[in-house]
Formats: C-alpha cells, sequence, structure tokens
C-alpha cells in the first residue's frame, strides 16, 4: 500500500497549493483584516491518540495586513507512534518546526488564511524495536483556514489539515498521511491573553497500512500579544470576486454492504457568486471508529496463530479535486451537485493483540500472504453528490448542509470482496467567505 500513500501525498498538496495560490491571484483585496497584533506568543497542552499529552511553545511575528511567521516547539510522551513501521506506545516525541499564515481574502467578518508548518520530528522509544528505538521525521502540513469573528473579542477558527511525515531514518519511508479536520475558538479575556481550544478528528495512514489509522484529540493554551490588539476599520460591504470555503462532515457509509461512519472534508473557492466550487474534498472510514468485523479463511490456508479464520478490520479514504454547480433556490437556500473525482483506496488489516506477530516480521507482511497480496485495493474513485446548504440570515458565513452521495470504485478487487461501492448520507456545514 506504500504506492497509495505516495500518490495521495502528490495529488492532496497539489490541489491544496492550487485552489490557494487561485484564491490568492483572483481574490479582490482584503475587505476586513484582523485586528492589529504586532506578534504574539503562544502557549499550550494537547493530547490525542497518537502523541498522547504535549506540551507546546510557538513565537510569531505579525506584519500589519496580518501575516505572520513563526517557530514552533513541542513535545510530550508518546500514546502510539511507529519507529520503522512498528508500534511502540512509551517513549518521548519532540518537533521543532517553522510556521507561516497567509491571508487569501475576506469579508466581513470571515477571513480565509492559508497556513503552513514545516519541520523535523524525532521519537525516542523506551523499548527497542526490531528497527531500533528511534525514528527521525520531516515534516510538513499545509492548512486552509476560516477565522471568523463572531463577536469583537471571539473568533471560530474551522482548518482542513494535510498533514505528511517522511521517515528519514531508521530507514526512508512514509511515516504519516493525514487529513484531520480542527474547530477552534479564540477568546480575548484580555487586549493582550486569549484562550485558545481546539478539538480535531480526521484519517491517517503510513507504513504501508503498519502506521496510524485515525487522528483524534484536542489542545488548550494561552495566547499574550506583545502589544493591545487595535481594531481596524474596514468596508465590509466590499465582497471579493472570489469566495473561498472549509467543509465539515460526517458521513453514515453504507459502502462494501455494510454501515459505518467517517469524517469529510472540503476546502476550496468559489467563481460566479457562488455558482461554481472548486477546490479538494474527500472522506475517510477509520477503523478504530468502526466496530465492524469481517471474518474469512486465510488465502493459502496458513494458519495465524493457531487459526486460518481471520477477523479483519477496515479503513481506507477517498481524496480528489471537487468541482460542484452551487444553485440557489431562495436566499436561505441552495442545491448543490459536488462531484469528487480522485484516488481511492480501502483496505482490510488484523487489528488489537493479532497485530503483535509471531515472528516479529511486521503485520502488513503477514497481511499480503494471509490475503493473497489483496489486504487492499488502490485505485480510480469517484463521489457524486446532492446536497441542500442552508445560509442563515444572521450568520450567512455559517452554512449547514445535509445530503446524499453514492461512491464509486471501479476495478475495485481485494481478498475481502471486490465492491465498496454504495450510498452515503451526509451531515456538516461550510465556513465561508462570500
Amino acid at each position: 500500500m506504500a504506492h497509495r500513500a505516495r500518490s495521495t501525498f502528490v495529488l492532496s498538496f497539489g490541489l491544496v497549493f492550487s485552489f490557494c495560490f487561485l484564491v490568492s491571484l483572483c481574490a479582490a483585496p482584503s475587505a476586513a483584516a484582523p485586528p492589529r497584533d504586532p506578534g504574539n506568543i503562544a502557549m499550550g497542552v494537547g493530547g490525542d491518540n497518537l502523541d498522547g499529552l504535549t506540551g507546546l511553545v510557538a513565537l510569531r511575528w505579525i506584519s500589519d495586513g496580518g501575516d505572520w511567521l513563526g517557530l514552533r516547539l513541542s513535545g510530550g510522551w508518546l500514546r502510539e507512534r511507529f519507529v520503522g513501521g512498528y508500534t511502540v506506545d512509551e517513549g518521548a516525541s519532540l518537533s521543532a518546526a517553522v510556521q507561516g499564515s497567509w491571508l487569501l481574502t475576506s469579508w466581513g467578518p470571515a477571513r480565509m488564511r492559508f497556513a503552513t508548518d514545516l519541520g523535523t520530528r524525532l521519537i525516542v522509544a523506551r523499548e527497542d524495536t526490531p528497527a531500533g528505538d528511534r525514528s527521525t521525521a520531516m515534516t510538513l502540513d499545509l492548512a486552509p483556514t476560516v477565522e471568523v469573528d463572531v463577536a469583537s473579542d471571539l473568533t471560530v477558527l474551522a482548518t482542513v489539515h494535510t498533514g505528511f511525515a517522511l521517515a528519514v531514518d531508521p530507514e526512508v519511508e512514509v511515516d504519516t498521511l493525514e487529513n484531520p479536520l480542527e474547530l477552534g475558538l479564540r477568546w480575548w479575556m484580555t487586549p493582550q491573553w486569549a484562550l485558545k481550544t481546539a478539538i480535531y478528528v480526521g484519517s491517517a495512514f503510513g507504513y504501508g497500512g503498519d502506521g496510524p489509522k485515525h487522528r483524534l484529540g484536542g489542545t488548550v493554551g494561552l495566547e499574550y500579544a506583545f502589544a493591545a490588539r487595535e481594531a481596524v476599520s474596514s468596508d465590509g460591504d466590499k465582497r471579493p470576486s472570489v469566495g473561498a470555503f472549509v467543509g465539515f462532515e460526517w458521513r453514515m457509509l453504507a459502502l462494501a454492504g455494510h454501515v459505518s461512519h467517517g469524517p469529510g472534508f472540503s476546502a476550496g473557492a468559489t467563481f460566479f457568486d457562488g455558482w461554481l466550487k472548486v477546490g479538494l474534498a474527500g472522506f475517510g472510514r477509520p477503523g478504530p471508529l468502526n466496530s465492524e468485523t469481517f471474518r474469512v479463511e486465510s488465502s493459502n490456508g496458513a494458519a495465524y496463530k493457531g487459526s486460518t479464520t481471520l477477523d479483519l478490520k477496515s479503513d481506507g479514504s477517498l481524496v480528489g479535486l471537487l468541482v460542484g454547480a452551487s444553485i440557489p433556490v431562495v436566499d436561505w437556500l441552495r442545491i448543490e451537485v459536488p462531484v469528487i473525482v480522485g484516488q481511492a483506496g480501502f483496505g482490510f488489516y488484523l487489528d488489537g493483540d493479532d497485530r503483535k506477530t509471531p515472528d516479529g516480521r511486521r503485520v502488513s507482511a503477514w497481511e499480503n500472504e494471509l490475503q493473497d497480496r489483496r489486504d487492499a485495493s488502490i485505485g480510480f474513485g469517484a463521489d457524486f453528490g446532492l446536497r441542500a446548504v442552508f445560509t442563515p440570515n444572521a450568520m450567512p458565513w455559517l452554512r449547514p448542509l445535509v445530503g446524499v452521495h453514492y461512491t464509486v470504485l471501479p476495478g475495485y478487487d481485494a481478498y475481502v470482496t471486490d465492491d465498496y461501492d454504495g450510498l452515503s448520507v451526509v451531515l456538516g456545514t461550510e465556513i465561508g467567505v462570500f
């Protein structure tokens, strides 16, 4: 499954870069800059299923226009990371990065940003693995973000992360490819002190299927501005020529003949007064968030831990280019027809104690042998939708939505099933700048 990580990485990052570049070229000058803040220092703690409890400090220098550059340091006691594809659940995780954030467009209280985080991460495990006790990776995160000032001292932040970590030691290999969705709040308790909280969830993949399956966690922290924030006057009625949006959703899935669920996302730009949407979108089916198991006999009749019967779980995702029509019906309702075309990969894996192999080999080697080297199928995927999107007059930047989709994976062929097509029902919301 390593080629899935490489090609999905190229697709995801290419689409994120493309739509952000397009918005920055086409959008009108920002109509509403954020309150002036020459710089700040942020301190916080977080916890998730991979890094456990983590502390963070970041220093940022902010321009008058709202763009900023910064440095980030973080570290903590990990919960589940990987050294050369082997799980480690005790040890330290340390990382450092250069960060940046650029204001792309804005309208009224809403702003669209494009943030980056480029750095390195060191894992030091408490116990040895067949690959050693340390792992070093280069990390990159691209994060389109919409910020909305819902009050003079309160901001809502919605972010779609596209994160990539490439292990360079002990071997060069894809450590993590992830798409967590993040929703946060920043509350300025005083002109110089702010409280920021966030939660995030999304699919993840790495080490050819031996790495993380999902990302789930949250953060809380304080930000201290070097000087009291000053309000900036703006022409809130000047509408940008190109809009932007970030969308969060949760899908109830009927793929592969069973019911499951998982997060979905979208991020992109709108054209022609909102009639056309273009961007990046996708959804995931994280195995750890779904209890469904699939019982099959091993392909070669070989026994695994004394049994030829396998109890497998399933995970996967679809990520691709989003193109959609958005048709106004009345002031508060639009009907949308989105199409996602890109790459899909769904597979089946050993779970729980079965991931500790009897001979010390990586579990993916056993999964390949026991499933006729077809533990997963990766290839072209398409998703067709029909949605109703509501726009409250009092909060036009917040757009709840409901819809139905059908996903097709032509040529899908895994050992457990040769059909992963199916319907899904979507509930979610968009936060937009237009």
